[in-house]
C-alpha cells in the first residue's frame, strides 16, 4: 500500500484546520520561492484587480469562433476581440484578420498556427479562396535548433514532416555537409541562419514541396529575433507567391515573450526588431501575453491574416459558433484580465515598464563582468555572453545547483571555445527589481559557489 501523503485525497476529505494548514504553509513557501525568481521568462508582479474578484465565482468561458457571440452567454468574447484588434495594431497586421486568446501560451498558438498553414498549403478553402485543384504535396516545417520546442511537438502530433524527414528521399543536402538536418542552424547569438534557411526552402519548392517556415521573435535562452526583415525579402525573390491555385509557403513567427514589449524598447535598433506583419507579408503570428504583462495562469494570443484562414468544418448546434479554435473552451477571465491590464497600463506604462527592465538588465550586466573579472582574471572558466538588442536576458556561466534552484535559474548548453559548458540566464521582466539581482550577485560572490573545473 503507498504511503499516504498530506496532500492525498480521502474519501473523507480532510479537516478544515489541516486543509489551511497545508495551504498557509504551500503559500509561504510559494511566496518565498517568488522573492528569488530571476530565470524564467514569467513576470511574477501580479496585480489582480480587486474589481474584478466578482468574475472568480462564474464560469465564464469563451467557446468556438471568437468573432461570433455563440450560444453560451457567460463569455467575455467582446474583451477577446478589443484584445485581439490591440495585438493587430502592435504587430501592424492588415485588415482583414482572425485570431483568439489560447487556453495555453504560445505552444498552442503554434500548433494551431501549423495546423492552418498545412491545411492551406494542401490546398484547403480559406475564408477567401476556392479549394486548390489537383493533387498536393505534404510541406516540410522549417525552424531552428534554438526554436521552442513547441514545434518539434507540434510537427509530431500534426504529421508534419522535418528536413530530416523529407529530404533523404530527394537527394544530398544543400547544407549541412550534406547531412539532412532536424532543425536550422543558428549563429552564436541564436538566430537562425539565414542563408540555410533559404537554401532549403528553394531546395524543396524545385520539388514541389511547400514550406512552413517558422520565424522566432526572441529565443527562449537568448531572447535572439531571427532577422525577419532579411528573410522575407529573400523569400519574396526566390519563391512565387502564394495563389489559390499554387501555395508556395507559410510564414509563421512565435512571438512568445518578446513581441510583447518590442514596439516600446528604449532604443531604435531594438524597435526596429518588432513585429511588422504588413512589411513581412506574416501569415501568421502568436504571443504569450502572460509572460510580459503577468497573469495568475498562461494564456496566448495567435492571429492570422484573413484571407489565409482555412474554413472551420464544423458548426456545433450545441455551442452555436464554428469549430474554429484548437481549444473547445477557453477561459473567458483571461481577456478581461489582459484588456484590463492594457487599458491601465496604456502604450506609456508599458514604455516605463521596459525602460526599467532594461535599466536593470545593463545594471546587473556590469556587476556580472566586474564579479567574473574578479574570479576568473584569466577568463577560462567564467564566461559572460555579449547582451543583444531587444533581449531582456543575460545569459552567464552556471553555479553550483542549490543557486541554481534557490533563484528557479534555467540552464542550457552552449559552445564557448570549442567546447559545451553549461550556462544560466537572468530574466529582467518587472518583477526583477534592483535587489534581487543585487542578492543573485552576493549570492554567486560568495566562496564555492561555480564548480571547478574539474567538477564542471
Amino acid at each position: 500500500m503507498q504511503p499516504v501523503d498530506e496532500l492525498t485525497i480521502l474519501a473523507e476529505g480532510l479537516h478544515d484546520v489541516v486543509r489551511r494548514r497545508i495551504l498557509r504553509t504551500y503559500i509561504a513557501h510559494m511566496e518565498e520561492q517568488r522573492r528569488h525568481f530571476a530565470g524564467f521568462q514569467t513576470n511574477q508582479q501580479g496585480e489582480f484587480d480587486a474589481g474584478l474578484r466578482p468574475l472568480l465565482g462564474m464560469n465564464l468561458l469563451n467557446l468556438g469562433d471568437s468573432m461570433e457571440p455563440g450560444a453560451y452567454q457567460v463569455n467575455s468574447k467582446r474583451f477577446e476581440r478589443a484584445v485581439l484588434d490591440y495585438y493587430a495594431r502592435l504587430w501592424r497586421l492588415p485588415a482583414p484578420y482572425w485570431g483568439y486568446l489560447t487556453a495555453m501560451g504560445s505552444t498552442e498558438g503554434n500548433l494551431f498556427a501549423l495546423w492552418n498553414a498545412r491545411d492551406f498549403l494542401c490546398g484547403a478553402p480559406t475564408t477567401q479562396w476556392p479549394a486548390a485543384e489537383g493533387a498536393r504535396y505534404a510541406p516540410v516545417v522549417l525552424y531552428s535548433e534554438r526554436s521552442h520546442y513547441s514545434l518539434a511537438k507540434a510537427c509530431r502530433v500534426l504529421q508534419l514532416a522535418t528536413p530530416a524527414e523529407a529530404g533523404p528521399s530527394l537527394g544530398r543536402c544543400p547544407i549541412n555537409a550534406g547531412v539532412w538536418p532536424r532543425a536550422l542552424p543558428c549563429d552564436d547569438a541564436g538566430r537562425v541562419d539565414v542563408e540555410s534557411l533559404l537554401q532549403l526552402a528553394t531546395f524543396f519548392y524545385r520539388y514541389r514541396r511547400p514550406v512552413v517556415i517558422c520565424l522566432t521573435s526572441g529565443t527562449t535562452f537568448s531572447g535572439a529575433c531571427d532577422d525577419w526583415r532579411q528573410i522575407t525579402a529573400q523569400l519574396q525573390r526566390r519563391l512565387p507567391p502564394n495563389t489559390p491555385q499554387q501555395r508556395s509557403y507559410w510564414l509563421h513567427v512565435d512571438g512568445a515573450l518578446s513581441s510583447n514589449y518590442l514596439p516600446f524598447w528604449p532604443e531604435p535598433e531594438g524597435r526596429r526588431l518588432a513585429i511588422d506583419a504588413q512589411a513581412a507579408s506574416l501569415h501568421s503570428i502568436c504571443a504569450s501575453p502572460y509572460k510580459w504583462l503577468s497573469m495568475p495562469w498562461p494564456c496566448g494570443v495567435v492571429m492570422l491574416s484573413g484571407p489565409y484562414r482555412t474554413v472551420a468544418l464544423n458548426r456545433p448546434t450545441y455551442i452555436g459558433s464554428g469549430d474554429a479554435t484548437l481549444s473547445g473552451s477557453r477561459p473567458g477571465l483571461s481577456a478581461v484580465v489582459l484588456w484590463n491590464q492594457l487599458c491601465r497600463l496604456g502604450e506609456q506604462g508599458q514604455q516605463d515598464m521596459i525602460r526599467r527592465c532594461h535599466e536593470i538588465q545593463r545594471y546587473a550586466y556590469q556587476r556580472l563582468r566586474y564579479l567574473f573579472e574578479r574570479l576568473d582574471p584569466e577568463r577560462e572558466r567564467l564566461f559572460l555572453q555579449p547582451l543583444l538588442s531587444g533581449s531582456l536576458i543575460v545569459q552567464f556561466s552556471a553555479p553550483h545547483q542549490s543557486i541554481i534552484d534557490r533563484f528557479s535559474l534555467s540552464s542550457d548548453q552552449l559552445m564557448v571555445q570549442g567546447k559545451p559548458r553549461l550556462f544560466c540566464h537572468l530574466v529582467v521582466l518587472p518583477h526583477c527589481h534592483r535587489a534581487l539581482v543585487d542578492n543573485l550577485l552576493w549570492t554567486l560572490a560568495q566562496p564555492g559557489a561555480f564548480p571547478t573545473e574539474k567538477e564542471a
